[in-house]
């Protein structure tokens, strides 16, 4: 499917840089599930924020996740599910650092 939002600002995405991009969803798909189905695959998890989105995407399902955007709520919410924290939020106060300051997007060295 087309991309119809880059979200640039927090993904560091645009539309150029993808114009060239020859990887398929499914090989895409293939390389994540290469790296989990490990012989230690108990042993490895996939550690990121709002991770259910990628998952998602790729359609894969995952026992072993740490995902920020859960661990770390910005408030429960009895009627469903949290809300969740922003990554920028997150690092501004638990590492004391600013990340996605710059228009051009989020940097994922940052």
């Amino acid at each position: 499917r087309p991309v119809t939002d880059y979200n640039t600002r927090y993904s560091g995405i645009t539309r150029e840089m993808l114009a060239s991009a020859t990887t398929t969803q499914e090989e895409a798909r293939a390389k994540v599930l290469s790296l989990v189905a490990t012989a230690s695959a108990a042993q490895t998890f996939l550690v990121g924020h709002s991770l259910e989105n990628d998952l998602r995407a790729l359609q894969i399902s995952y026992s072993h996740v740490l995902d920020t955007a859960v661990l770390f709520p910005l408030r429960i919410n009895p009627q469903g599910s949290p809300a969740k924290s922003s990554l920028r939020s997150l690092t501004a106060k638990y590492l004391r650092r600013e990340i996605q300051q710059s228009e051009r997007g989020h940097d994922p060295c940052e």
